[in-house]
């Protein structure tokens, strides 16, 4: 098998591939040997019948088998031997000559792969004086800006006793309305509505 490989662009490659006569031909009486264990022709036991025969009985089957062995095979061959992994799908674009005994086969196909990309070296992030530390808050500086953020937030006892209280009244007050309508109503009503 031999093949070519054209650069479509950085990401797009073509594969042209000739599969030798040879090679086709083991791939043909491969398919043929297949199909004579599978089927029985008037006359013949299983597995028995004139291997000429099952070829041109089945021809149309046993040909397109055999272009896609010998396609898939050669693809996943070139693309190991080139270490790449397409994308997407690859594109098998189809052959205008069937395929034949004793001539070799030609067909084409392409895929998408990743750019090849260099990466500078990395240098570091360059930072002035990164922080000043101030009890409760702290400075930032960044190199172009600075900021004072909260470090250590606080909350005072006077509040927390003033945001529970509030809480329990809106909770109490809340749960009031309803379990005042639900006391008014009578036990029969009640059942009768559900």
């Amino acid at each position: 098998m031999q093949h070519t490989v054209e650069e479509i662009s950085p990401v797009k490659k073509k594969v042209a591939v000739v599969v030798s006569a040879d090679e086709v031909d083991a791939v043909l009486n491969r398919a043929v040997a297949q199909y004579r264990s599978r089927v029985a022709l008037p006359g013949f036991r299983k597995g028995k019948a004139p291997m000429a025969m099952i070829e041109k009985r089945f021809a149309e089957d046993i040909y397109s088998d055999a272009a896609n062995e010998l396609a898939h095979g050669s693809i996943n061959d070139i693309l190991q031997e080139m270490a790449v992994e397409p994308l997407g799908d690859i594109s098998l674009e189809a052959n205008t000559e069937p395929l034949q005994r004793g001539t070799s086969f030609a067909f084409t196909f392409s895929f998408e792969t990743m750019p090849e990309m260099t990466l500078p070296e990395y240098e570091g992030i360059g930072v002035t004086e990164m922080m000043n530390m101030v009890m409760g808050n702290q400075t930032m500086d960044t190199g172009m800006w600075q900021e004072t953020v909260f470090t250590n937030p606080t909350v005072g006892v006077d509040v927390a006793v003033q945001a529970t209280l509030t809480l329990v009244i809106a909770g109490t007050l809340a749960g009031i309305f309803p379990a005042w309508k639900a006391v008014n109503i009578s036990p029969i009503e009640a059942l009768r509505a559900d």
